[in-house]
């Protein structure tokens, strides 16, 4: 779109009559099609959506024009077609053509006009709507271009209590590196709200409120209180100042479940203390009540005093698949370290890791990982063993059919809370996705720092950046020691290929047949033409076109030295790939080995 009038021509266009026309609407505005009118005296009608009747207001005009009706006697017409009564449709088809024979028409093309007209009155969108969105569209697309983080957190505030929208836009964040951090006691307001990260960067908050089973009073008078009183340095600060007369017992024990008084205690302890701390917060309120003093206020809030009877009962640390699924069931998203999201942004591989990714790729191959959460055995009618699993991803999950030619291979890897890698085929039933496993493997998932250091969330992770080498040698097919790319196939699942099969990684198998990892070199120099970024953009861009599970090195010669960068994504190298890169960038520039 260019312009708002192409905006509220997208919002019309995809309704039932206008949708056929789309690609004609298209390829008219890039002037890769002329623009044809039903009849030259409409084309004052019609110009502005290229010869194609988009809106409501067009059908009326249109019967005022050709058949003289009046705007309300066209609007009737276009009620009746919206009913699709016959009678009255046979009725308004003999007056329209009658209509436009007496306005010197000829009846052929009358009776054309009234076949095209007739299936958009009914369920075209009239301009007035939409334009009215398109402004709205227009105003949240320049507010998420030009004031992200602001937009979002808004975002999210107007979701509140929708658990699924949340974790939508949460997923959306991560994918723009925008970290979004869990609630906490001394840094969160009632709702979202922008915060700062450990790197001083904008970040949005999780609020109080946002956590089920607490309520907006209660969220309220948590912030009331910390204003008041300053940051709480240790629980009992917290039990001695904080408002909990409208936290029970259910509402503090989610809101410790979810990670806000981490800093004040572990997990686990404070959840088994809950008695504890709720004795002691009410004994201080009604400390308070009564006028009596405390040691806190004889001797000032800066000591140290203890409260009695608030040690914490040890118990076992809380495990991280326990902190997950209580943030994903009380926040609607798990923030803490979650391994799928490492998956998702190491960009070590190219299999799937996003829900919404797959919305666009039914009854094609694709490679999947995620974590089972529950697992259906099934039997065939032959007696064979199968099972129907679910698949947690970011953003949602999918329903994996695995059959028995699969399942029997080793059942032992069906179980919950196992990291699968599959590769299969996206199928759609019913509105409901599935993916029909052809393979499956246990991921090895990266041990505990690095998923630390990786999630989008919890870190600068940037994993668009490329590791750079310096390279002294100056022959550009000098070798260098790689570390292998993690074992997946792209996300056709289908092999790469290599004549020379002796310079090839052997790294998996699928059904049989070996995945041949390869290295893709080629050779720039950095001319410091401002072009070039432009141009290495499109090498990047075409590269990622071609999916494979070949690594990608980059030997660039600037300022008298060559340096190596090693792209943290794969590509597919064929012959099509290597004469659109020498199209691209020249030949002689690309070396395979």
């Amino acid at each position: 779109p260019t312009s708002l009038r192409d905006i509220a021509a997208m919002i019309a266009l995809y309704r039932p009559g206008p949708m056929e026309h789309i690609e004609t609407f298209i390829n008219a505005k890039h002037g890769r099609a002329e623009v044809k009118y039903i009849h030259p005296s409409l084309r004052e009608i019609l110009e502005e959506t290229y010869g194609i009747i988009v809106y409501q207001d067009q059908v009326l005009l249109i019967a005022q024009a050709m058949a003289g009706y009046s705007l309300g006697e066209a609007d009737i017409v276009r009620k009746a077609m919206g009913k699709k009564i016959a009678s009255v449709m046979r009725e308004e088809r003999e007056r329209f053509v009658n209509g436009a024979l007496a306005q010197g028409f000829r009846e052929e093309v009358a009776s054309q006009v009234f076949d095209l007209i007739e299936p958009f009155a009914g369920y075209a969108f009239n301009k007035a709507h939409s334009v009215s969105y398109a402004v709205i569209a227009y105003w949240t697309a320049y507010f998420k271009a030009n004031h992200t983080v602001e937009y979002l957190t808004a975002l999210l505030d107007s979701y509140a209590g929708n658990n699924d929208r949340i974790a939508v836009v949460v997923n959306e964040c991560a994918r723009l590196k925008i970290k979004v951090l869990p609630p906490d006691i001394n840094h969160s307001n009632a709702q979202f709200s922008i915060d700062r990260d450990d790197k001083g960067a904008k970040a949005i908050r999780f609020g109080f409120a946002t956590i089920k089973n607490v309520g907006a009073g209660a969220a309220s008078a948590l912030v009331r209180s910390r204003d008041t009183h300053g940051e709480f340095a240790s629980l009992q600060e917290f039990c001695r100042a904080a408002d909990l007369r409208g936290i029970n017992r259910r509402a503090l024990e989610s809101i410790i479940k979810v990670g806000v008084l981490d800093k004040l205690g572990p997990r686990g302890d404070l959840l088994a203390s809950i008695p504890r701390i709720l004795a002691v917060a009410q004994k201080e309120v009604q400390l308070r009540q009564s006028g009596q003093t405390t040691m806190f206020d004889l001797l000032g809030q800066n000591i140290e005093t203890p409260l009695g009877g608030l040690e914490l009962v040890s118990t076992d640390a809380v495990t991280p698949r326990e902190k997950l699924a209580w943030e994903r069931e009380l926040l609607g998203v798990p923030l803490s370290d979650n391994p799928i999201s490492a998956i998702a942004f190491s960009k070590n591989t190219n299999a799937i890791s996003f829900r919404n990714e797959l919305d666009d790729q039914v009854n094609q191959r694709i490679s999947v990982v995620g974590e089972i959460s529950l697992v259906t055995p099934r039997t065939r009618k032959d007696g064979k063993p199968f099972v129907i699993a679910t698949l947690e991803l970011l953003g949602g999950n999918v329903e994996i059919m695995a059959w028995p030619d699969v399942y029997q291979k080793d059942p032992s890897k069906w179980l919950e809370g196992n990291f699968l890698w599959i590769v299969g085929k996206v199928r759609e039933r019913m509105g409901s996705l599935s993916v029909h496993a052809d393979e499956a493997r246990i991921f090895e998932l990266p041990d505990e720092s690095v998923v630390a250091n990786q999630i989008g969330h919890n870190s600068g992770f940037d994993p668009g950046i490329p590791k750079e080498v310096v390279i002294e040698q100056e022959s550009p097919s000098d070798s260098l020691e790689h570390t292998s790319a993690l074992p997946f196939p792209e996300r056709n699942g289908k092999a790469s290929t290599n004549p020379d099969q002796n310079n090839s990684s052997k790294v998996g198998e699928s059904t049989g047949e070996e995945f041949l990892q390869r290295t893709l070199i080629l050779n720039l120099v950095d001319t410091g033409d401002p072009q070039a970024a432009f141009l290495l953009k499109d090498t990047m861009q075409l590269l990622l076109d071609y999916p494979g599970r070949d690594r990608i090195h980059l030997d660039i010669v600037t300022e008298g030295k060559r340096k190596r960068l090693e792209m943290p994504f794969t590509t597919g190298f064929c012959p099509e790939l290597e004469d659109r890169l020498a199209s691209l960038i020249g030949r002689g520039r690309t070396i395979v080995r």
